[in-house]
């Protein structure tokens, strides 16, 4: 289901879905999570980077603790990725974003996915094939078209993430590209002064993957550069393990 921010405030509705919420912004999607989505079985929340946002593709879902429904969720968010999953847990070091439509629509017992792909304001073949590769994926498991899924093989489970930040102010020259493989203590950005003069290198702490990076030419101190995931090899899935393909 295709979201917009509205124009009277610039509010991302599909973030702002908790009933408790009493602000005006917010009713509306309040609203749509009560009336529509509630009376669905599944739901994919289809999304890209925001403006300056450069997005890699991944396919999230927020554990309920309710077997059969986390089953499910589990397997729409293998079937929609290319490559990373995400599975939200409360509590631990990936939390599930507060107040947005997925984790509303779950805990109203929706199987809901985010389906993130493409960003930065821009319409590009690849990250729409992404969408539209992985909606059928999910369609053909839910026999709503014919043949079977695929999923490619190498996929990978996130288990947290971290924000590299510039410590100085100045122009920013990144040095690293979305979805790489970083390692500690790999530069990530140089920033420098108006002159041209580098004042800081800035470096990654941990290794990871760049999974978002803010499109900034210029920063403050402690303006987000990257967001790298922490992931590990996604164990076997009964599920979905069927669809496996080696290329």
């Amino acid at each position: 289901m295709p979201y917009r921010r509205r124009a009277c405030d610039g509010i991302s509705v599909h973030r702002r879905a908790d009933a408790a919420d009493a602000r005006a912004h917010a009713r509306f999607p309040a609203r749509d999570a009560h009336r529509l989505i509630a009376k669905a079985e599944y739901h994919v929340d289809m999304h890209a980077g925001d403006l300056g946002e450069i997005l890699y593709a991944f396919g999230g879902y927020p554990i309920t603790g309710d077997a059969d429904r986390d089953r499910r969720g589990e397997a729409l968010a293998r079937l929609y990725t290319p490559r990373l999953i995400a599975l939200y847990r409360e509590g631990s070091k990936l939390p599930p974003a507060a107040g947005s439509i997925v984790l509303e629509a779950t805990r109203r017992g929706v199987v809901s996915i985010l389906a993130e792909s493409g960003g930065n304001g821009t319409l590009e073949e690849a990250d729409i094939e992404v969408h539209l590769a992985g909606v059928r994926n999910i369609m053909r498991y839910l026999r709503m078209i014919d043949g079977d899924p695929r999923i490619p093989g190498g996929q990978i489970i996130a288990t947290e993430r971290y924000v590299t930040r510039a410590a100085r102010a100045g122009l920013l020259r990144l040095k690293v590209a979305i979805g790489e493989a970083v390692s500690e203590g790999q530069e990530a950005a140089e920033i420098c002064d108006i002159w041209g003069e580098t004042v800081e290198r800035v470096k990654f702490a941990r290794p990871g993957i760049t999974g978002l990076i803010w499109s900034h030419k210029a920063v403050n101190t402690g303006d987000p550069i990257v967001r790298c995931w922490i992931t590990e090899p996604a164990p076997g899935f009964p599920e979905t393990d069927r669809f496996m393909r080696s290329s």
